[in-house]
């Protein structure tokens, strides 16, 4: 619109001038001002319909480092775009905080932008691009533009030993409760029980049946009391609770213990890469109370309040 503005106000000062004028440049600057700029946007024309946007950002980020957003854009021909307008929208989905950031780029053709990632704060970022336009050099013509898919960037708590000392314990042993494995097959404990219809028959125990004139099965079993649950109740002030867990997981993935976390929903960890993806999953949505769970199978619950850690 300002770029339509200032043509006219330049069409009308040449007509003056062709008035007060009477040689041939009055005729011709007028004719110039007139049809130079509509020519120069329509060059730009099929710039500004091939024109693209794809957006790049980094799968998480620490609290506190530097991320950034990568705006990409192409366009089918060589003539660069004049200026570019858009607005990216940034949605905490832990927190439920949102940003607009207005942004402008001049001389646009096959090339790229950045805008900084606000990474102040935990939670899964959803950024997307809101009141995409472009318009050529001039200013004349404008055009609206399809939005891009939108991208997340996950800011991760920095893990923090908990306030309590039972963080740097390893997990306490409890009494094996055992229970039949499922399928049969190998097992390091088995018990002896006489034999049922259905049993396999490569379960007989032969030269134990030899001796009793009765069929005798070894039967195998697993501890069925050997899982190890963190469980976050509440995160608190400052994250707290979100620190406290990721430290405590990472602390049981360096003694290559296997363990759930649980929140929103259960999550089964066995390495790091465990870990963030849990982490991931507990910051994609608002706070939630731990899901309902049987712990029958626990060998031990950590349940987290903040920094606090309580051992069940």
């Amino acid at each position: 619109m300002a770029g339509l503005i200032c043509w006219l106000l330049l069409l009308g000062g040449a007509w003056l001038f062709r008035l007060s004028y009477l040689g041939w440049p009055g005729p011709f600057l007028f004719w110039v001002c007139l049809l130079l700029p509509p020519l120069l946007s329509l060059l730009c024309l099929p710039s500004l319909l091939g024109m693209s946007l794809e957006l790049a950002a980094p799968e998480s980020a620490m609290v506190g480092d530097e991320a950034k957003l990568q705006l990409m854009f192409r366009t089918v021909r060589h003539v660069p775009v004049g200026r570019i307008s858009l607005t990216v929208l940034t949605e905490n989905l832990y927190t439920g905080e949102t940003q607009r950031t207005p942004l402008n780029f001049d001389a646009v053709g096959n090339s790229f932008g950045e805008m900084t990632i606000p990474t102040g704060d935990c939670g899964a970022l959803r950024l997307s691009v809101q009141r995409w336009s472009c318009s050529d050099p001039i200013g004349m013509l404008s055009l609206r533009k399809k939005a891009p898919l939108s991208v997340l960037c996950v800011v991760l708590p920095q893990p923090a030993r908990p306030d309590s000392a039972v963080a740097d314990e390893a997990p306490p042993e409890v009494q094996p409760r055992m229970k039949p494995k499922y399928g049969g097959g190998f097992a390091e404990d088995h018990e002896l029980r006489p034999y049922r219809p259905g049993d396999a028959i490569n379960s007989v125990h032969w030269k134990l049946s030899s001796k009793t004139d009765d069929l005798i099965v070894r039967e195998p079993l697993l501890p069925e009391n050997e899982k190890i649950y963190l469980v976050l109740e509440e995160d608190g002030a400052d994250h707290r609770g979100l620190q406290s867990l990721f430290w405590l997981s990472l602390s049981l993935n360096r003694r290559e213990t296997p363990h759930l976390i649980l929140s929103g929903e259960l999550s089964p960890v066995s390495d790091e890469a465990g870990t963030l993806a849990a982490l991931r999953s507990i910051l994609s949505a608002p706070p939630a109370p731990p899901a309902p769970c049987s712990y029958a199978d626990a060998r031990v619950i950590y349940r987290i309040r903040g920094g606090e850690v309580r051992v069940c």
